[in-house]
């Protein structure tokens, strides 16, 4: 059994990570936490069993101690996350490093420097590249069914709901804060390029900019809230019907632990929803906030081997979801996750459709992604490399920074080291 600390207890590291470790006692168990907010520390100290003596404020604090777990995993703001896993690396600590690695290209390659520097794992939580669906395409490719790979068209529907809660009002929304959106967001969308181009990246050209969500756009006499507004009945990005009305609608069992609901308080309530809607930055009217990441944007990749990738990131789509179309000299195949299937289109030959559902029927997390990368995880041994180790994902964030680059260039190609 491993044993673990979690060092950064939002949603990803409490929720999504220490969930599934207090589900899954006979994997591995937590033995120390760490975040900046005392509540909850309190909460998910007792959540998860933490000795009180085991729970820190401070990172610094708990580093100076001796190594406590095996694996820390470190799920804190992005900026956060070069030093904290530079000195836990060093501790002797094999890293879960919650995407992206960090929103600084030097940083990200000096993490990858120091783990083999020191001889430790780190596995970054590119989930997709775990998701069952994602690994039969690989598969697919792998195969040689439908031929030599040209090219791949990649959608990041991230769907009108998710852009706003995520990039424009929440804690994404600003680039100086966290990174550029190519980053924060389709960082999983460059790695799954690359990995099933299976190549190498040399150059990347992307355009894109903030087109709506502005001053600009906000409709007349709209206030600040959306709680006071005289405007919100007729807006969809109205904070109350999402946060409220979604959060009434859910069973019971769901509400502590629910997001994005828990991204407003530790063990959500309506009371609690409501108090965060006027004061805390998701009750703010998308047209008046401080954001200033990209709501589309267009990337072209090309690699060492021929093939061209292309990616797409949106915000304005109804549904959220990835849509992967490979192809290839004999055929093509086709990923859609908001139609729950893989449709394969052998040239001269009838189409075959694989439904996700009869790959898996755990669809929780990044589509089931998540539990099996944390499931490999703690049973991984030996010296074998899990998919998303970080020699791998540090490509694809030269991507993205190199995409980044690009876009402030006036789409000028940028070649990738």
């Amino acid at each position: 059994m491993k044993t673990v600390c979690i060092v950064g207890l939002g949603e990803r590291g409490a929720q999504t990570y220490g969930r599934y470790i207090m589900q899954h006692s006979n994997e591995a168990k937590i033995v120390a936490v760490c975040d900046i907010d005392v509540k909850k520390i309190e909460a998910m100290g007792d959540l998860f069993g933490v000795p009180v003596n085991r729970r820190y404020v401070d990172f610094s604090e708990m580093i100076k101690e001796d190594k406590l777990s095996d694996i820390m995993i470190i799920a804190t703001c992005d900026k956060d996350h070069y030093h904290q896993s530079i000195a836990a690396l060093k501790k002797g600590y094999d890293l879960l490093l919650e995407k992206p690695i960090s929103p600084i290209e030097s940083e990200c390659i000096e993490i990858e420097k120091v783990a083999k520097k020191y001889g430790r794992k780190v596995l970054v939580c590119h989930v997709m590249r775990y998701t069952t669906y994602y690994r039969e395409l690989k598969r697919i490719i792998d195969s040689g069914e439908i031929g030599k790979i040209v090219g791949i068209n990649q959608v990041e529907n991230v769907a009108f709901w998710h852009q706003a809660h995520a990039f424009v009002r929440g804690n994404f929304r600003n680039s100086q804060e966290t990174s550029p959106m190519i980053l924060q967001k389709s960082c999983h969308d460059m790695d799954l390029i690359a990995w099933l181009a299976d190549g190498y990246p040399i150059d990347i050209s992307s355009t894109g900019k903030l087109n709506y969500f502005t001053r600009e756009n906000a409709p007349e006499n709209s206030t600040d809230r959306c709680i006071d507004c005289p405007r919100r009945d007729e807006c969809p990005y109205d904070a109350i019907k999402f946060y409220i009305d979604g959060f009434k609608a859910l069973p019971e069992e769901e509400k502590s632990s629910r997001w994005p609901f828990v991204m407003l308080a530790v063990n959500p309530t309506e009371e609690k929803l409501f108090e965060a809607l006027k004061t805390g930055p998701y009750g703010r009217c998308v047209y008046k906030c401080d954001n200033d990441v990209v709501d589309f944007q267009e990337a072209t990749i090309h690699f060492d081997n021929g093939v061209t990738g292309h990616l797409t990131m949106t915000a304005f789509t109804y549904d959220g979801g990835r849509q992967t179309k490979v192809m290839g000299t004999k055929g093509e195949a086709n990923l859609d996750e908001i139609r729950g299937e893989i449709t394969v289109g052998i040239y001269g030959k009838e189409k075959k459709v694989i439904k996700f559902t009869d790959l898996t029927d755990d669809f929780s997390g990044h589509g089931g992604g998540d539990a099996i990368m944390m499931k490999e995880l703690f049973s991984e041994s030996g010296d074998k490399e899990m998919d998303t180790a970080i020699k791998n994902s540090v490509v694809s964030h030269l991507m993205c920074f190199s995409a980044e680059k690009s876009r402030l260039n006036n789409s000028k190609y940028i070649f990738i080291k």
